[in-house]
């Protein structure tokens, strides 16, 4: 199943172009106003509340772009390998698979957390003014 997402239908290359796409769409969005509205606008509550959410946003999908999808490109080029051996995984594999699921559980939580931060500062936004 993960190989079919992974290799076949590129769902990691889909999911990182739209985390890009997004990102790149607030940033233009946030410019706009700050440009029609002026800095009065950025400095009021909610301009910046919209960006502390951006700012969230951005760390998240930094976090997410170097060091959870590396890993995960990693943990499938790992298994793979392993698969096509047809044997037991080496103590080494085994090793490296356990550090690249330990990154992964660790780093996870980190970026649902600033994504849901980050949501929350853009829903509630315009009502703090």
């Amino acid at each position: 199943m993960m190989a079919q997402l992974g290799k076949i239908r590129r769902f990691p290359i889909y999911m990182m172009a739209v985390s890009v796409l997004t990102l790149l769409s607030g940033l233009l969005i946030y410019w706009m106003d700050g440009r029609s509205f002026g800095t009065s606008w950025m400095a009021s509550t909610p301009g910046r509340v919209f960006g502390l959410g951006g700012l969230l946003a951005i760390i998240a999908g930094v976090l997410g772009m170097t060091m959870m999808s590396p890993a995960g490109k990693r943990l499938g080029e790992l298994s793979a390998t392993i698969q096509s051996g047809g044997k037991p995984p080496t103590p080494a594999q085994v090793s490296e698979m356990q550090s690249l699921q330990a990154r992964m559980q660790k780093i996870g939580p980190v970026v649902l957390a600033l994504v849901l931060l980050a949501t929350t500062c853009m829903a509630v936004a315009r009502y703090t003014g």
